[in-house]
């Protein structure tokens, strides 16, 4: 009975001091992989794939020729940063692959759902960054831009992604999400292209409606394949806008680092927007910002007069008869397959 009673110890030792209790996370893995202390929900594996649902959003027959309404949202801002709520369709023109598009459906009003994902650079260099008061704004964000029927998830990284939660539209279990992902350690480079381009791909290329991300990071990648030239056109193909709320460490010469470019570039591309972070309260502005494009866009929609090529990518312009207007949106969209 000896032996036998050895064996048992040691079978309950390795359960009790196994990963889980000391506290340590395990990275998003197919099919597997959640912080402790939030149930996981399913998230799907991380396969790179090509990205297969349009940008802007295709979800209405025409009356004829079978084809399909392209619709999309986008805020409008004046030099100064205001945001523009006048805008009236007479004063808009849009534009497909460098050809104007009539405009057919044009309202003020939201009829899209929101798919929102926040990712939190936990690299070395960002370690100390998300203070209570920026988990505090991100809170708040959440609860100022979800409607019913928009959901989003909160995903914490560095060389590995980890899945805090998965969709959900409840503030409260996004709140906590973002306070978890401070008690996961830094460990190994950091993988910021190759991240947005699989968050881009496994969690919003297939929802229908809006689909934003919004990252805070510093902008730096050591560890990705991706360039992030690629990572923008996987953002693009896959039908997403990224907002960056840059958080650079200044150089030995007191300047940003070159994070801040590329951080930059993946925002304007994709038809978002960037904010810099110099002290802890524009946190809470950047959210603000954000927040208003979210919940003061337009909806416009046109049938496209471009020959049907299903699943190429085409590229959209707005312009406005008002000058001095900025437009923030979706730079271009996938056609659907017949």
């Amino acid at each position: 009975m000896r032996p036998l009673r050895c064996l048992l110890y040691f079978v309950v030792a390795a359960l009790v001091c196994g990963p889980a209790a000391r506290g340590q996370s395990s990275p998003w893995r197919p099919g597997h992989g959640h912080v402790p202390g939030i149930a996981p929900r399913q998230p799907e594996a991380f396969e790179p794939q090509e990205a297969s649902v349009s940008h802007a959003e295709a979800d209405r027959p025409a009356p004829t020729g079978g084809r399909e309404m392209v619709k999309f949202a986008f805020t409008v801002r004046d030099k100064k940063n205001r945001l523009v709520l006048d805008l009236a369709q007479e004063e808009l023109r849009v534009f497909e692959d460098g050809k104007e598009q009539k405009i057919e459906y044009f309202s003020p009003e939201l009829s899209l759902p929101l798919n929102l994902g926040l990712l939190i650079d936990l690299s070395g260099s960002q370690r100390g960054r998300m203070t209570a008061a920026a988990q505090s704004a991100a809170e708040s964000f959440f609860r100022r831009v979800l409607r019913k029927g928009d959901q989003a998830f909160v995903i914490g990284f560095q060389e590995k992604a980890y899945l805090v939660s998965d969709f959900t539209d409840s503030p409260d279990d996004l709140g906590r999400a973002v306070r978890k992902t401070s008690e996961i350690k830094p460990s190994g480079g950091t993988r910021l292209h190759d991240i947005i381009a699989e968050t881009c791909r496994e969690k919003l290329a297939n929802k229908p409606g809006r689909k934003n991300l919004v990252i805070i990071t510093d902008g730096e990648d050591n560890s990705s394949r991706s360039s992030r030239e690629e990572t923008g056109e996987v953002a693009t193909r896959a039908g997403t806008v990224i907002y960056v709320i840059c958080t650079p460490q200044p150089s030995a010469s007191g300047h940003f680092a070159r994070g801040t470019v590329a951080s930059r570039h993946l925002s304007e591309r994709s038809g978002g927007r960037e904010f810099p972070i110099v002290v802890e309260k524009d946190f809470a502005n950047a959210f603000n910002e954000i927040a208003e494009d979210l919940v003061n866009q337009y909806m416009v929609g046109y049938y496209s007069a471009s020959p049907a090529q299903p699943r190429s990518v085409r590229r959209i312009k707005i312009q406005s008869t008002r000058k001095g207007l900025r437009f923030f949106g979706p730079q271009s969209y996938q056609a659907p397959k017949p």
